[in-house]
């Protein structure tokens, strides 16, 4: 037997079980890349949530009679949306009545426009934050191109009684 015969024997498995440590590498590295952005989606969601519910439930009080906005609402969420920091890492903002009726949009023309109740729409209303990023079409729509964009259902509670008034 040469040299280059035996050298091979030898170096066959030390060449599969480095092929079979990539492979299972690259699976590991990728689920868990997916895993920690899932996550850090998710936390953003409920970040924003708690920031959400503590800054606006003041401006949305007037639903807790059923009815709609109050316009002090409406010029509040404006001044708190329009011009400000808070106002330039959103692009789009609404509040939804439980039935599915938008109650305010930074988008007028979405104001008292009706549409189905999604399941994120429906948690929320459930009281648990939903979270996702926006897929390449759904941001194109947004004229957001080139930003990762998240998607967060978040539930504003009433002050003193704690139910949601709207998400």
């Amino acid at each position: 037997m040469s040299f280059s015969v035996r050298t091979s024997l030898t170096h066959k498995p030390l060449v599969g079980g480095f092929a079979v440590l990539l492979v299972g590498m690259l699976a590991l590295g990728t689920w868990l890349s997916g895993a920690i952005e899932k996550r850090m989606i998710r936390h953003e969601g409920e970040l924003y949530a708690l920031y959400v519910d503590s800054v606006l439930s003041d401006q949305v009080q007037s639903l807790a009679s059923g009815g709609l906005l109050s316009d002090a609402g409406m010029l509040a969420l404006d001044k708190l949306l329009h011009g400000t920091r808070l106002g330039e890492r959103i692009v789009a903002f609404k509040l939804w009545s439980r039935d599915g009726r938008v109650l305010y949009s930074t988008d007028l023309t979405q104001i008292g426009l009706q549409s189905d109740i999604r399941p994120a729409l429906a948690a929320a209303f459930r009281g648990e934050t939903q979270s996702r990023e926006i897929e390449d079409e759904e941001r194109r729509l947004q004229g957001a191109r080139g930003l990762d964009l998240i998607e967060i259902y978040a539930p504003v509670h009433q002050a003193k009684a704690g139910s949601i008034l709207t998400v």
